[in-house]
């Protein structure tokens, strides 16, 4: 049986969209047939959903308290410290699991460069998950200069380039002239019954009261458009933002999702998530107005909203 070596810089169970997409995915796969290597050691507990855990091998490149504290010292460059040590225990797992392929979710660039790396050495076949632009294509500082680089490596490497959405599936393919495959998100449709009653859902809240509800991440790109959102509710009357993400409740107040009309519920399992979707009024998906990366929006005309 084939195995896949899955290198990731977050992977279930850590809480994001990454994360549920391939728990869903490799659900398709027999057991033992792949292994993860990730960074994350699972010691924050709000980020976690046990009910993404996938039943393979897991390899950390931070299981040690103290290398995890370092690394944590030096910042985002740190990051590329870690390389080696993601090389060598990816190195180790493709020469004892008998590893067939290397798939790689480039979140962050040096999980990118150790894959290529390996590939390299051993010219075992990598593929490429894209969920995101990788290279965001800022030029004013060196980090930006090293992703651009080792993107156009790894492409060139890559026997497959995989990406989650038809957009990101044209971005690469008119920058590299290649053919991305898209792999469409497995969802259980089962998990949203079809049904005229609102599911029983006990709320914290008014029960009378209008609920827009958002359930994800919260980060920079969207931030804007939380804080929109979440002023406009906070000078409505009888509306409720109510808002599930793993976020910590220091972080939450730092920026700046507060109010009397915004009901914060913390991290709740992916499998809760389909009854607290029905249970709204409205669904909330934030889009980026004024991003922290404006470099990458285009101005579109408002006949182009139609």
């Amino acid at each position: 049986m084939a195995r896949i070596l899955y290198m990731a810089y977050v992977a279930p169970p850590i809480i994001r969209g990454p994360s549920v997409i391939i728990n869903r995915l490799f659900g398709y796969f027999p057991e033992g047939s792949y292994i993860v290597l990730t960074h994350r050691f699972q010691d924050n507990t709000y980020e976690t959903d046990e009910g993404l855990r996938l039943p393979c091998r897991y390899i950390y490149t931070q299981d040690i308290p103290l290398l995890r504290y370092f690394l944590r010292f030096l910042g985002t460059w740190g990051n590329w410290l870690e390389v080696p040590v993601i090389f060598l225990r990816g190195l180790r797992a493709l020469r004892q699991e008998s590893v067939d392929h290397i798939l790689v979710a480039p979140n962050f660039g040096h999980f990118l460069l150790a894959a290529c790396l390996l590939h390299g050495i051993t010219r075992i076949p990598m593929s490429i998950y894209f969920f995101d632009i990788f290279d965001n294509e800022r030029r004013d500082n060196l980090e930006g200069r090293i992703y651009s680089l080792i993107e156009r490596i790894a492409i060139k490497m890559a026997s497959n380039v995989f990406v989650m959405s038809e957009p990101l599936r044209d971005h690469y393919r008119n920058k590299y002239g290649i053919k991305p495959i898209v792999l469409p998100h497995p969802i259980d449709l089962s998990s949203y019954p079809v049904t005229n009653d609102r599911p029983s859902q006990k709320e914290e809240g008014s029960d009378s009261a209008f609920r827009i509800v958002f359930t994800g991440m919260i980060y920079e790109l969207q931030l804007d458009a939380i804080l929109n959102l979440v002023t406009v509710v906070n000078e409505l009357s009888n509306v409720e933002l109510q808002i599930y993400a793993p976020l910590t409740e220091a972080k939450r107040r730092w920026m700046g999702i507060t109010g009397d009309h915004v009901i914060f519920h913390g991290c709740v399992s992916h499998k809760e998530i389909p009854a607290i979707q029905q249970n709204a009024d409205i669904l909330f998906l934030p889009m980026a107005f004024e991003s922290v990366y404006p470099h990458m929006k285009k101005e579109i005309s408002p006949d182009q909203l139609q």
